[in-house]
């Protein structure tokens, strides 16, 4: 039940053979939390719904959730979820962990894992309920991300991609408008050009991020022919 004054959901409830999801108001109160639980859900169904040609998004989803305060711009989420086997563009990608917690009435905090398929990230933040300048701060170790990864978000331009990437990053400030500050290596990374036909390399290459810049230095790329293309310089973050 919707109104000018909030929303209240009472019973509201999908089940299959195999998944169940519940999404009830906690109490017969607008704005009253809400408790979102999901069992055995496979995202592929919803992908297939969007879009019958391409699944853009599956795995097995099991989630227990509390949304609150929807009476402010930016409702507070909590609680923890799972995606076993999460996959993107039929791309593997491992298993997805992540977790919620509110830590007072201005924060929550949040810490997310994804590991297998060659990759193994860890991330976590902070968000800042009653703070308009500082809304989040959050960070991310990405100890190993393999190429193969990054292609399945290529759309196809990317093809035979061999190879990892490791690199730390941070973020704050406004979701609107966030600093961030960081780098990427890129170690023994190998791709094809799909449109091209033509392979290349980079090994041992950095990109650093500090805002309000992104800087190559000196930032070699070769062909299978060993020829070099170097990249020199920096891009301001207002024209990306």
């Amino acid at each position: 039940k919707y109104s000018p004054e909030g929303l209240i959901i009472h019973n509201f409830g999908i089940t299959s053979d195999t998944a169940k999801i519940s999404i009830n108001s906690r109490q017969e109160i607008v704005n009253s939390p809400i408790d979102i639980d999901i069992d055995n859900f496979n995202l592929k169904s919803v992908s297939s719904i969007l879009n019958n040609d391409t699944v853009f998004v599956a795995g097995i989803l099991d989630a227990k959730m509390e949304v609150s305060d929807l009476n402010k711009k930016l409702p507070s989420f909590i609680g923890d979820f799972i995606v076993t086997g999460i996959a993107f563009m039929e791309q593997p990608l491992g298993t997805l962990i992540a977790s919620a917690k509110k830590q007072s009435d201005d924060n929550v905090s949040a810490y997310m894992t994804l590991s297998g398929n060659g990759n193994n990230i860890t991330a976590k933040g902070n968000y800042y309920l009653n703070n308009k300048e500082q809304q989040f701060d959050a960070s991310a170790k990405i100890n190993r991300l393999s190429m193969e990864t990054l292609q399945g978000f290529s759309k196809g331009a990317l093809k035979n991609s061999t190879g990892n990437m490791n690199g730390d990053f941070s973020l704050n400030g406004k979701f609107a408008d966030p600093r961030w500050q960081g780098n990427l290596n890129f170690d023994t990374t190998k791709f094809t050009i799909t449109q091209l036909g033509t392979a290349f390399k980079i090994d041992k290459q950095k990109i650093v991020f500090d805002y309000p810049t992104v800087t190559f230095n000196n930032f070699t790329i070769r062909d299978s022919l060993d020829h070099k293309l170097k990249i020199e310089g920096s891009i301001a973050a207002n024209k990306i």
